[in-house]
């Protein structure tokens, strides 16, 4: 069992990484956005925010608690994000601190990285193809409070029999677009259960630039956060991971899109993606 500690102060500038590791303050944050999902939902998907114990900017992205997934009874559940948002974790876990918070911005954790689901290579952050997923397990809470509000939440479920070979092409509704914070959402069936984890938002609608040939790593060391907008298109990996749950085996569905729902943290603040993703074979490109 996680004992309570001191978390750090969360501060200092942010910087962009593939989907959203990390994005600019824009805005209050709207944990109320979250309302117009379920309760399960709601109280599941978490802020995680990677600070450095010195100087140096903090990396944002969006988690959620996978049910069922305690090491041991009585435990915490464990907490899935995309790899990218705790790159620096993988890098230098000495040097930064992983903070789990609630969608108002309430800290309630700190974290670490427990396993992903292939070792984490900066060379390969831009290819979709490269399972991007990683677990994480509590170290401690904020206060009594924080740990009764963590085991409150009963956590998502994977949906069953997906397909390990496949992406699934997103395409959200509405007047916002893929922004960063929002790598490691949920990306919800019809079921309620997730059918996959938005971890690369489609680069080639970005406005093209010098240094977007760049990749979003190099970017985001070399301060170069700007040169990314927000799109449309999306990709998710289904939890199908060795390193993440049972290996599932299934053929994806035949054409008909899937209506999706994605609680995320873009820019800091709160959305609930709303849209339409298809399978597609790794090798389609």
């Amino acid at each position: 069992m996680a004992q309570g500690i001191a978390l750090p102060r969360v501060a200092g500038a942010l910087l962009l990484l593939l989907a959203g590791c990390a994005g600019a303050p824009r805005g209050q944050d709207f944990a109320g956005c979250l309302d117009a999902a379920t309760p399960e939902v709601a109280a599941s998907v978490l802020r995680i925010s990677v600070q450095p114990r010195g100087a140096g900017p903090v990396t944002r992205g969006t988690g959620f608690v996978l049910a069922g997934s305690a090491v041991e009874p009585g435990a915490p559940n464990r907490v899935v994000t995309a790899a990218h948002v705790v790159a620096r974790a993988l890098e230098g876990p000495s040097e930064v601190d992983i903070l789990l918070a609630r969608a108002d911005g309430t800290m309630l954790a700190t974290a670490r990285v427990a396993a992903t689901a292939r070792p984490w290579n900066p060379l390969d952050a831009l290819d979709p193809a490269r399972a991007d997923q990683a677990v994480l397990e509590v170290t401690g809470f904020a206060d009594p409070a924080a740990q009764r509000a963590f085991a409150a939440a009963p956590g998502l479920t994977p949906a069953p029999d997906q397909p390990a070979g496949a992406l699934l092409d997103i395409r959200v509704d509405g007047s916002r677009g893929i922004e960063p914070g929002a790598s490691g959402a949920p990306i919800l069936g019809p079921d309620g259960r997730v059918h996959g984890i938005l971890v690369h938002r489609r680069i080639e609608e970005w406005t093209r630039s010098a240094s977007d040939s760049l990749s979003d790593h190099r970017r985001a060391r070399d301060g170069m956060a700007a040169a990314a907008q927000p799109v449309r298109g999306g990709i998710a990996q289904p939890l199908a991971a060795p390193a993440i749950m049972t290996e599932t085996r299934g053929a994806p569905p035949a054409d008909a899109p899937l209506d999706i729902l994605a609680p995320a943290f873009p820019r800091r603040d709160c959305t609930l993606y709303r849209g339409r993703a298809t399978y597609r074979s790794v090798a389609a490109g």
